[in-house]
């Protein structure tokens, strides 16, 4: 193989190879859940009566704040945990607990602690001047 023939495959053989490492990165690094989301009851929950959007914002140091802003409803503050897909939300009397799988810009969220069966939520991103 000539020096010439060895080049014509190197750079096209260095783009894809770039590529490919490039869409590993971006498939390993964690979505970001930063941001504000509306929060409603999950068409395939039978549990879900509440017909509201309440709303969630998630802050860094995985803060939360839970309810900011909305008429009628008190704000509570709660914590998030990236690794073991976690919402905790410290309410009057008793702490909600929320397990959740992140898939695009819509969290499916299951909740515990409001009443005593298992409750199916999404929460959607919205835009950032959303509030």
């Amino acid at each position: 193989m000539n020096e010439d023939t060895a080049k014509l495959i190197s750079i096209p053989l260095a783009a894809c190879l770039s590529t490919f490492v490039l869409w590993l990165l971006y498939l390993a690094a964690p979505l970001k859940l930063e941001g504000h989301w509306h929060v409603i009851p999950n068409e395939s929950s039978i549990t879900s009566n509440q017909s509201f959007i309440r709303s969630m914002d998630f802050l860094p140091q995985n803060q939360l704040i839970f309810d900011k802003d909305v008429a009628g409803w008190a704000e509570f503050s709660g914590s998030w945990y990236r690794k073991e897909r976690k919402i905790i939300i410290a309410e009057e009397c008793h702490l909600v607990q929320m397990k959740y799988k992140l898939v695009k810009d819509t969290l499916y969220l299951k909740v515990k602690g409001w009443t005593k069966r298992e409750e199916h939520f999404r929460a959607i991103r919205q835009h950032p001047t959303c509030h």
